[in-house]
């Protein structure tokens, strides 16, 4: 249905705890019901399971939703619920005492009140609907009647589809974690991509390294991938930076930075093909199949061994989406560089 849009990507993900008990059996009793019912195992969910439950308002003029009485949490806090469009087409996402709409029929975020709302279109009717806000206190999740409306009288009739609950601590919203009734909740444990090639592998003098990747976040933090000496001592480095959008390539020589160019892409979010060319007289940086940066340096950088996702100690590692990397022994030409 046009969801999926080019070749798949390798994905990365830093660690998250799940806080939600039950993120799918939402008749469980540790989700309070206000003026609303729940029918589990009524839809096809996106696992392609027949376990997404239906949310049915009742006939009373009131606010209509189901709520983890008691789950807070300080600092920024996501809070996701996949939803599919039924009698209803507004899901409500609520969170200490504020609210965000979203039309699962159209694939829109509404009313925002406080913090950043986003929608993501999953296939088959379903999206993913975040909230991120400033902390985590009684979320819920409810049905409306329209944008901004809270409180409205019910029909005993209307109702949409929800699956998938997930409350995690961070600045946006990673893959879901399912938890079947663990109180404590369901940690995923960070994910690394670490020891590809050897020293047969990387060329010392001159080469290309070029990665095609994606951020999940421009959350202005360092995200790292290297060629190195399975240390920090000796690399080259393709980062994200702490400065919005920007991507730099740095050269370390026995714990110097010997060379750095910097670029500033529209959204680090979306893919981007990042080339990185030495040689022993000049250095240059590709974006998008563009020179952007080029630096006459003389290039001297000794055992390189190791690609991997981090800085080439195990540190700031790189979390996103990786949809190819390739690496060439010698330093291309530009027409090969921008092809």
């Amino acid at each position: 249905d046009g969801v999926v849009n080019g070749c798949p990507s390798h994905l990365l993900e830093p660690e998250r705890l799940q806080k939600i008990q039950y993120s799918e059996d939402f008749s469980q009793s540790s989700w309070a019901k206000t003026s609303a019912s729940i029918t589990i195992n009524s839809i096809i969910s996106p696992d392609g399971s027949l376990n997404a439950s239906k949310i049915t308002e009742d006939s009373t003029l009131n606010n209509h939703r189901i709520s983890v009485n008691g789950l807070i949490g300080s600092g920024t806090h996501t809070i996701t619920v996949f939803a599919k469009a039924n009698d209803r087409n507004w899901l409500l996402i609520r969170n200490a005492a504020n609210n965000a709409w979203f039309d699962v029929s159209n694939g829109v975020v509404g009313t925002v009140q406080s913090g950043t709302g986003s929608i993501e279109n999953y296939g088959n009717g379903w999206y993913r609907c975040s909230v991120t806000m400033s902390s985590l206190s009684t979320p819920a999740i409810g049905i409306s009647d329209n944008n901004d409306s809270y409180s409205y009288q019910g029909n005993g009739t209307g109702s949409l589809y929800i699956f998938g609950a997930q409350a995690e601590q961070g600045s946006y919203a990673t893959s879901y974690i399912p938890n079947y009734g663990t109180s404590a909740g369901i940690t995923r444990s960070a994910e690394t991509a670490t020891g590809a090639g050897d020293a047969s592998t990387f060329n010392d003098s001159e080469g290309v390294l070029m990665a095609e990747i994606s951020a999940l976040e421009d959350d202005l933090t360092f995200r790292r991938l290297t060629i190195s000496d399975n240390s920090y001592n000796n690399t080259i480095d393709i980062l994200l930076t702490n400065n919005s959008n920007e991507i730099r390539v740095l050269v370390r020589d026995n714990t110097v930075t010997t060379s750095q160019m910097s670029y500033t892409v529209n959204s680090v979010v979306e893919f981007n093909k990042i080339a990185f060319k030495y040689k022993s007289t000049s250095s240059s940086l590709w974006v998008n199949g563009l020179n952007v940066v080029n630096i006459a340096d003389i290039f001297t950088l000794p055992f390189l061994t190791d690609l991997s996702f981090d800085r080439g100690d195990g540190t700031s590692n790189f979390y996103g989406n990786i949809k190819q990397i390739q690496y060439f022994d010698s330093a291309l030409n530009d027409s090969d560089l921008e092809t």
